[in-house]
């Protein structure tokens, strides 16, 4: 049995937002920005070849963490791939920039 104190009536119960965990506010807020701080970090640690293979897995990570399907998993694998296998992109923030632009946009 609830004790009265600890009741709600409907019109409280419907007034009151529901709770979000710390966890879940910090990786909607930043996750983007922070995924694309992890594709630059692994851009400006490794160049070519190894830089590709690197960036895949990476971004196979990434895209996991976001609970993505297998399409896009692979697709954001290759594309941060590619990414950390161009030159001169070293010290270009570009995925960065991107991740901050996604989470923009979001609202």
């Amino acid at each position: 049995m609830i004790p009265a104190s600890e009741k709600e009536t409907p019109a409280e119960a419907a007034a009151s937002p529901p709770t979000v965990p710390a966890a879940r506010r910090f990786f909607r807020a930043f996750g983007p920005v922070l995924a694309g701080a992890a594709i630059d970090a692994v851009d400006l640690a490794t160049m070519g070849a190894v830089g590709f293979i690197v960036g895949a897995a990476a971004g196979y990570v990434i895209a996991a963490a976001y609970g993505l399907n297998w399409k896009w998993r692979i697709g954001i694998a290759l594309l941060a791939g590619y990414y950390c296998m161009i030159p001169f992109t070293r010290f270009i923030p570009l995925a960065t920039l991107v991740g901050a632009y996604v989470r923009f946009r979001q609202g």
